[in-house]
């Protein structure tokens, strides 16, 4: 969870970071290693979202991102409750 980021477009400069930094690659146990990842961003637009609600929120907008290929993110929108 980001707190005190202005608006979207910080938090994704934050989500590309964090990608970017896991597909740098590493070592584990000797062998070469690269890491990805799926991220669903889920933007607090009112008081009103509860934690547990940005969390489902959120998740539904990894699932897109494992849907359309992994390795990304996607931001959450109403019409992810639509889909499958």
């Amino acid at each position: 969870m980001l707190t005190n980021i202005p608006g979207i477009r910080d938090v994704l400069v934050v989500v590309g970071r964090i990608l970017e930094r896991l597909r740098a690659p590493g070592a584990l146990r000797g062998e070469g290693a690269t890491v990805t990842a799926s991220i669903g961003v889920a933007p607090a637009g009112s008081e009103d979202a509860s934690p547990a609600d940005l969390m489902r929120e959120a998740d539904a907008a990894m699932y897109r991102t494992k849907r359309s290929g992994k390795a990304g993110y996607s931001v959450f929108d109403p019409n992810l409750h639509a889909e499958p």
